[in-house]
């Protein structure tokens, strides 16, 4: 899997490949309460940015170099950051 950004489908942001994109699943709770079982219906999961997993969950191996790259560079856009996490990565494969 390529470090580049892949375009979440219509909702305006980008995923890097330190953040794993969660697809399935939801948020809904039941709880027992009162002698009686209540469930809270939440949010399905999704390409890209949901309300149930938000944009998925951390790869730290990945995400952390990418963040500190950001961090180093703070005029940096999303792209560029991403662009350098694919050089190295690529300088990794080449050993």
């Amino acid at each position: 899997m390529r470090a580049a950004r892949v375009a979440a489908a219509g909702a305006g942001f980008a995923l890097l490949a330190g953040l794993a994109d969660v697809l399935s699943g939801n948020n809904t709770v039941s709880f027992p309460q009162g002698g009686k079982l209540h469930t809270v219906t939440g949010f399905r999961a999704g390409r890209g940015y949901d309300l149930a997993s938000g944009v998925g969950t951390v790869n730290a191996a990945r995400f952390l170099p990418e963040l500190a790259a950001a961090a180093s560079h703070p005029s940096w856009t999303w792209a560029q950051v991403a662009a350098q996490a694919d050089g190295a990565q690529a300088a990794g494969r080449a050993r």
